[in-house]
């Protein structure tokens, strides 16, 4: 998250919902035609559950990407930044968070409550309007803060770990993947040396911090 160039994705948001798109659409009626075939001439679904039920779930389930694999297979190759790797970034995020609330969107269909549903389309939504519009800004403003001598002070650094574990424990509280919080609070981390401090390779930042 923290490498992931807002700049760029603002700039490419039309690629990325496209490459979205095209991501999820495959996978979504192959799956969704895939339920079709087992639900007339097999028996793995339940009796109570109705075709488009079927559907919608297989569909979803296989628009669920491996965003932490994608994230790890970017980095490895040094692709974190870059046009190519921001683009598939933005189109892994949406393409998980948008099959996450499909597949709560049909949970709710089989309980009949689609209270579940609301928390987690509404949570979502609500989280990163908070993060991009709130967090942001109070972050950026106590950045200063948190830098003496050009270095991450260890206050900073308890409390870049801390958002970004409050993130992903929101986010799997809501039924949204915990990575998927992970991933935002770190998108709204500030730039520069907080960054640099808290993805530091060689561990001097976890070192300074406990001596």
């Amino acid at each position: 998250g923290m490498e992931f160039r807002v700049d760029i994705i603002g700039k490419r948001l039309r690629s990325s919902m496209a490459v979205s798109f095209a991501g999820m659409a495959t996978p979504f009626l192959l799956g969704a035609g895939l339920a079709w075939f087992f639900f007339h001439y097999t028996a793995l679904f339940p009796q109570k559950t109705s075709l488009l039920e079927a559907m919608l779930f297989l569909g979803a389930s296989m628009c669920v990407t491996a965003f932490p694999m994608l994230a790890r297979i970017l980095h490895f190759k040094n692709l974190s930044g870059t046009a190519m790797g921001t683009v598939a970034l933005g189109a892994g995020a949406i393409d998980d968070a948008t099959a996450w609330c499909l597949l709560a969107i049909v949970l709710a269909s089989f309980d009949q409550d689609w209270s579940h549903a609301w928390v987690n389309i509404g949570g979502g939504a609500a989280y990163v309007t908070f993060a991009f519009l709130v967090l942001k800004p109070l972050v950026s403003r106590f950045e200063a803060r948190a830098i003496k001598d050009d270095q991450l002070t260890e206050a900073g650094l308890a409390a870049g770990l801390a958002l970004m574990a409050i993130g992903a424990w929101f986010t799997d509280t809501i039924g949204l993947h915990a990575v998927f919080g992970a991933f935002i609070m770190g998108a709204v981390m500030p730039r520069g040396t907080v960054a640099r401090d808290l993805l530091a390779p060689d561990g001097t930042t976890l070192i300074r911090a406990g001596t």
